[in-house]
């Protein structure tokens, strides 16, 4: 084999090696975990932040729970000290969560894990394609949640 032959070679394999290395690095959420996304109601069950002494009373009856969640991956932030998760729901999750982002444009949602509220992301616009990209400023938030979810 010539030079020029074992530079294609080697350059072909570290070009498969690098196609490989770059797949969608998704994380299969465990749908067993409590928790998922619920919406505020004054009636509903009180719920604690992770990180205060103050609680919240959210809809336990039409929240979108972590059986309708596929898979999560942290994603790259283009701002400085913020980082993103990118859920994706199944149909039935991408179904109750358009109706619960139509209901509560310009509030905030409760990501809660195991009866904790570790988010609250404001809704923007109505959602319906089932994808979620959660900015979290916190660092801890990212973890405790991909660490959860996953195990």
């Amino acid at each position: 084999m010539n030079m020029v032959s074992k530079g294609l070679t080697l350059l072909t394999g570290l070009l498969i090696l690098f196609s490989c290395s770059r797949q969608d690095n998704r994380i299969a959420i465990n749908k067993t975990k409590k928790g998922g996304l619920f919406e505020i109601n004054a009636n509903g069950k009180s719920l604690m932040f992770y990180n205060k002494k103050e609680s919240i009373k959210v809809d336990t009856t039409t929240f979108v729970p972590f059986t309708d969640f596929d898979n999560l991956k942290e994603m790259k932030s283009p701002h400085e000290g913020v980082f993103v998760l990118d859920f994706k729901l199944n149909n039935k999750g991408t179904s109750k969560f358009k109706e619960m982002t139509t209901r509560n444009l310009g509030k905030q949602l409760y990501f809660v894990v195991d009866d904790i509220i570790v988010a609250t992301p404001i809704i923007n616009e109505e959602i319906s394609n089932g994808r979620i990209q959660m900015m979290l400023a916190d660092r801890n938030e990212v973890e405790l949640i991909i660490q959860y979810l996953k195990n």
